[in-house]
């Protein structure tokens, strides 16, 4: 009996010893942060933004200037670009003949009165704006000039040629911002030893966001899918791009599930009478990837300057 009261006395004292440890252990870290805290609101390097991260070429970080740049962006598209932009349409009524819609459109649709094509859009304080084909080409440039180029015009770049226009827009398109383009702009000028265009800058980030991508065909075919839209605005063949995109798109269906075999959806709005021929055919997926009918070769859809039509059709799992 002695033996066993002294082992329980043993084992109350190890108790005791073990919840002062934790304790100890529980309160050394808080007075550790304590001391941190107080040497930073002491002392603030030069180097460091107000959010801790490294300096740019502002005051400020990267990511705190575009903050700063969103907000003054925000007040500056104030009610002279909102009446621009509204002054390309017509809220409720037909930009053509000015008459009252029974119902607004959504998509592009025929007015019920003159029978003019009615091509709907968002303003920048969301409303509905009915547009022509002109009018609507109009507010696509007043978009580019002033929520595509007002970053690049914070490093210096001022776009002023269409061209420049049309890169900064697949530019954006690809996923790249303002940073991504002025990195590459001085990779470019170190090598050709002057100024690069803006062309060779968009096709240089294009390249580059493609190797980084190899292995992810997600990623591809969103590069892929800009640079087949960048050679369609240009006036020239996107179809070698778009049949790269449909051939990772193949691949996600191979790779995401269990589908053998896939057809073509042409019953697409906009699908042109060309398209509309191949529409339901089916094809195991390895005889796609080997045949690849898309993008169709005699597409007629809004064929751009070079006479190259845009091809609408999409692969669906069967």
């Amino acid at each position: 009996m002695k033996e066993i009261r002294a082992i329980i006395r043993l084992y109350k004292q190890f108790k005791k010893i073990n919840k002062a440890r934790k304790k100890a252990v529980k309160q050394e870290p808080t007075e550790k942060v304590v001391e941190k805290e107080e040497t930073s609101t002491n002392e603030q390097p030069d180097d460091l933004c107000e959010c801790g991260k490294e300096k740019g070429p502002f005051e400020q970080c990267f990511d705190c200037h575009q903050k700063k740049k969103e907000e003054e962006r925000t007040n500056l598209m104030s009610p002279e670009f909102w009446k621009k932009v509204r002054s390309l349409g017509e809220p409720e009524k037909c930009p053509y003949c000015k008459k009252k819609l029974s119902k607004i459109p959504e998509r592009k649709k025929k007015c019920e009165f003159c029978n003019e094509y009615i091509y709907p859009k968002t303003g920048p304080d969301r409303r509905r704006i009915l547009a022509t084909d002109d009018g609507r080409k109009q507010m696509d440039e007043f978009y580019r000039e002033y929520m595509g180029a007002r970053d690049l015009r914070d490093y210096g770049f001022i776009p002023k040629t269409d061209q420049d226009k049309l890169a900064i827009s697949g530019m954006k398109s690809s996923g790249s911002d303002a940073k991504d383009y002025i990195e590459m702009r001085n990779e470019l000028k170190k090598r050709f030893g002057h100024n690069p265009s803006s062309k060779d800058v968009v096709w240089g980030i294009f390249n580059k966001k493609l190797i980084a991508s190899f292995k992810s065909p997600e990623e591809s075919d969103i590069i892929y899918r800009a640079m087949a839209g960048f050679l369609y605005r240009e006036g020239k063949d996107p179809r070698s791009q778009q049949k790269k995109v449909h051939k990772y798109k193949l691949l996600n269906i191979k790779k995401s599930s269990f589908v053998i075999k896939v057809k073509i959806d042409a019953w697409i709005p906009g699908c042109c009478e060309e398209c509309k021929k191949q529409h339901g055919k089916v094809y195991t997926i390895e005889e796609a990837l080997e045949k690849m009918p898309l993008p169709c070769k005699s597409c007629e859809h809004e064929k751009n300057e070079g006479n190259f039509g845009w091809c609408r059709c999409i692969w669906q799992p069967v």
